[in-house]
């Protein structure tokens, strides 16, 4: 994929008068411009890594298109740049309009609806074989017509199966990094959770005894 460059000085215009969302040591992440755009930041992490060859800002780029393609709501990715001053990468997009599934959870009586879209959207991406590494209630945006979406699609695999009850298991670790993420799925009960994650799968009573038993003890 062949990447434009774009001067500092186009950059710094482009990005005038823009919001920082998120930012780290190293300097902005996200920003959001006058014209309702969201500027993505991306670094090299690591000097010796797979983003030399591989940029998170490509693999951000083709996830977006992959995942609308397969039916996900995400970003409209638009365009990319490299800047090579300051040796980052640039993704476009329009911002979307809603909230975090984490900020949405906090409101009164959401708790329910909340939870049963992320199943649904959880048991989508497992059934279409999209292993989604960066799951958790932040990365997940709340739609103002009530969809949900993922919004930081960096870091994902596509598979042309389901994913295995295993990899599944796995994925489930992803959204229990997060206290507020699991306090939330405390009040809704767990085991209700994995059951109902279980019955939408349509797993068989014998792959639902095996997998309650690889994530049963995960929130307690």
């Amino acid at each position: 994929m062949k990447i434009p460059n774009l001067a500092f000085g186009d950059f710094q215009e482009m990005t005038k008068n823009s919001i920082c969302l998120a930012k780290d040591s190293y300097g902005d992440k996200v920003l959001l411009g006058q014209n309702n755009t969201i500027y993505k930041i991306f670094r090299r992490k690591r000097f010796f890594s797979s983003a030399l060859f591989f940029p998170y800002a490509v693999r951000f780029f083709k996830n977006a298109k992959k995942l609308k393609k397969s039916g996900i709501p995400t970003v409209e990715a638009q365009s990319i740049f490299y800047i090579p001053d300051l040796k980052r990468h640039l993704v476009t997009y329009p911002a979307l309009s809603g909230m975090t599934l984490r900020e949405k959870l906090k409101k009164q009586d959401s708790l329910e609806q909340g939870i049963s879209l992320f199943l649904e959207l959880l048991c989508n991406l497992h059934s279409k074989g999209i292993y989604y590494r960066s799951l958790h209630f932040g990365n997940i945006f709340v739609l103002e017509e009530g969809k949900l979406a993922l919004i930081d699609i960096s870091d994902m695999m596509f598979w042309p199966w389901p994913l295995w009850l295993q990899s599944r298991a796995k994925n489930f670790r992803h959204f229990l990094r997060y206290a507020e993420d699991i306090e939330a799925l405390k009040k809704y009960g767990w085991e209700r959770f994995v059951k109902q994650y279980a019955d939408l799968g349509g797993f068989s009573l014998k792959e639902k005894e095996y997998f309650f038993s690889l994530v049963k003890d995960w929130v307690r």
